[in-house]
């Protein structure tokens, strides 16, 4: 892409390589980038739409914070659980489920390696060149499990995340 402006889309020969985000830092730290070089109209329209919104809900400054750190936090909460289920395998989500169920102490190393092993015999063709380690990656990148004393386990976002999956009604049973 060469140029964007009112004219449209200008494309041209690709410089570099476009790569997706691997973590939700990096989307976050992607979408930071992209907002600073482009002026987006439904941004400035959203912009104008928040602000009335919130002058109707209060004349108290502090109280407009209040909402709108309120609002922001959930945004983001929200954008963040998103992301990671656009990424995540139905597996992983069922793991995330069983170690849900074996809080506080988790499963050991062994058992998630079988876990792994399991997942890796059914998919065999995906997972030929993929490690224990390469798989839990993703879980541990985005803060949904934790290692205690040798023992893998959810933490308090993965529950927050099941409980969201469970609340939007996202499908669980997703492909791998």
């Amino acid at each position: 892409m060469n140029k964007v402006g009112k004219e449209g889309i200008s494309f041209g020969q690709i410089e570099e390589q476009v790569v997706p985000p691997s973590t939700v830092d990096e989307a976050k730290n992607k979408t930071e980038q992209i907002s600073k070089r482009h002026s987006f109209i439904t941004l400035t329209q959203s912009i104008s739409g928040i602000s009335e919104y919130i002058n109707k809900l209060t004349d108290d400054d502090h109280k407009k914070i209040e909402i709108l750190t309120n609002e922001l936090a959930e945004t983001f909460f929200n954008l963040r659980c998103q992301s990671i289920y656009n990424s995540i395998f139905g597996s992983q989500i069922y793991l995330l489920k069983i170690l849900n169920s074996h809080k506080p102490d988790g499963l050991n190393e062994n058992r998630i390696e079988a876990y792994f092993n399991d997942i890796a015999q059914k998919y065999p063709d995906f997972f030929a060149t993929w490690t224990c380690e390469m798989y839990l990656n993703f879980l541990r990148q985005s803060i949904l499990i934790t290692t205690n004393k040798n023992n893998f386990c959810i933490t308090e976002f993965g529950v927050d995340f099941l409980v969201w999956l469970q609340l939007t009604g996202f499908p669980e049973s997703k492909a791998l």
